[in-house]
This record gives structure tokens, C-alpha cells and sequence, in this order.
């Protein structure tokens, strides 16, 4: 349902109430309720209420259990559509064009940086205060710097408080020289793993990743368009994107049902080296 948020059954305790076993929540186990939306007019909605909206996106998911969620893009595209519905995927929405998302969806908003060509702040803001259903969302991205942590964290500091007054779980973008000691864990909901192909799979990132989860953070790791590279971050990220179905999805739609059931069936494996 658009507008409300949803509260859990059980207890908070601080930043680890949604985690279970040291993963999130995605089975029939998790109770959601529905409860009145604060209302647009006070956008500064607590940390707690944008982390109940994010758990509303994994009630559906039984089937995944502990598993990676990939998000796709393209939703205006039939079989993507199918999938999403089935919750066989999510969507990472983009900025522009007829990226529409749908109540009852599995999505997150992407801040268009590097999709866009010339990125443009009014653009981005309008679309991203539009009526989206907040239930169901994982995160949105602040606005980074490709390959380039510090100039990715002046612009977190000018538009993190944006984005969470808009009542969304915030994502930091981990770019090149992201390490545990210079990232603003206490006041991101979500670290997404971006960079170069040579940052997503050192072994540093990964430790990054880990320390996120230990902290009770959500991971997501961006341009993951290969079942290689799925299961490289597997035990060590909770979500992953890809444009994979954008380009020819009658064909790769097939690909990607592959990818899901590879996830279940493959053995665990260890992240770091590919």
C-alpha cells in the first residue's frame, strides 16, 4: 500500500533488530503490520521508520531465504515486468525516462550520476520527491564521484540529510580508497559497493563489506551482469544490480532465472578472488 509504513511484531534493539543469524530477514518468519504514514509534511521521518519501509521489500521473499537479491532495470520491458511482479527480482529505478516503480515491487532508487551523461541536481531532486511507494524500498543512493572516495564524501555531506528527509534508507556509494575508517557508518543505512572493476573485487572490498554487515548495515554491489561475478559476492552482500536484461530481455530474462537458481544451488563461496 502507498503511504504507509510498516512495524514488526517483534522488538527493536538498535541497529541489528532486522538481522537475523547475521542476515536480513526474507522468509515467511518476519510479521509485518501496516501502520499510518507520518504524512508528507514532516519528511524527517526517524531512522527506524525508513528501516521498517526497507524491510517491507523482503516480506514476500520465502523463496530466497538467505539469499542475494539482484535488481534489474528496463521494468517497462514485459518479462521484466513478470519478474518483478513474481518477486523473482527487484528494480533499481533511474532518475529519468519512464523508470516507474509500482507498489509492491522490490526496488531502489539509483541517483543517475553515470547513466545520465551530464548529471543535473534539480532532475534528480524532482524525481526522487515523487510519489514512490517508500514500502519496498532498500535504499537510495546519495549522489558520489566515480572512482574518488573523498569527492564522493563532499557531496554525502551536502545531500545525505536530502535524501533521509525524503524518508528513504540512505546508501553510501563506496568508491576507490573506501576503507572501514573512512566511511560515515553512523549515518548511512546501506553501503553500495561502486568503484572500478579492480575495486569491486579486492580483497579489501570485501573486508569492507563484511565490517558493513557487521555493523548491521544493508550491502548492495553495483554492475553485477554476470553469474561469475553473482557469486562472488554472494556470502558477502545482501542485494546486487545489473543492466543485464536491459539488452535483449526475452533472451536473458531465461539467463537471469538461471542466475537465481544457481544462487541456491551452488556451494557456498568464499568472496575475494575471482
Amino acid at each position: 500500500m502507498v503511504g504507509c509504513g510498516v512495524r514488526f511484531s517483534q522488538s527493536f534493539d538498535g541497529d541489528r533488530d532486522y538481522r537475523v543469524g547475521g542476515r536480513h530477514p526474507r522468509g515467511p518468519d518476519v510479521r509485518v503490520h501496516e501502520v499510518a504514514d507520518p504524512g508528507t509534511t514532516d519528511h524527517r521521518w526517524s531512522l527506524r521508520n525508513r528501516r521498517n519501509n526497507r524491510r517491507m521489500a523482503t516480506r514476500h521473499l520465502d523463496r530466497w531465504e538467505n539469499l542475494m537479491l539482484w535488481l534489474g532495470t528496463s521494468p517497462n520491458q514485459p518479462e521484466v515486468r513478470m519478474m518483478l511482479d513474481a518477486h523473482e527480482i527487484g528494480l533499481l529505478a533511474q532518475p529519468w525516462g519512464s523508470s516507474k516503480t509500482r507498489a509492491g515491487w522490490i526496488w531502489a532508487a539509483d541517483n543517475g550520476c553515470f547513466s545520465m551523461g551530464k548529471w543535473k541536481e534539480e532532475r534528480w531532486l524532482s524525481w526522487l520527491s515523487a510519489d514512490h511507494p517508500r514500502p519496498g524500498c532498500l535504499f537510495a543512493t546519495v549522489p558520489d564521484a566515480l572512482e574518488d572516495h573523498e569527492a564522493t564524501l563532499i557531496r554525502w555531506r551536502k545531500y545525505r540529510q536530502t535524501v533521509a528527509d525524503l524518508r528513504y534508507p540512505v546508501a553510501f556509494v563506496a568508491q576507490n580508497g573506501a576503507l572501514p575508517s573512512n566511511v560515515p557508518w553512523d549515518e548511512l543505512d546501506c553501503l553500495f559497493i561502486g568503484g572500478d572493476d579492480w575495486f569491486k573485487t579486492a580483497a579489501s572490498t570485501f573486508a569492507l563489506a563484511r565490517h558493513a554487515r557487521s555493523l548491521g548495515k544493508w550491502v548492495h554491489v553495483g554492475r553485477v551482469n554476470s553469474l561469475k561475478r553473482l557469486l562472488l559476492w554472494r556470502d558477502d552482500a545482501d542485494s546486487s544490480d545489473g543492466t543485464f536484461l536491459a539488452y535483449g530481455p526475452e533472451r536473458n530474462a531465461p539467463r537471469v532465472k538461471h542466475w537465481v537458481e544457481s544462487l541456491r544451488s551452488q556451494p557456498t563461496l568464499t568472496g575475494g578472488a575471482e
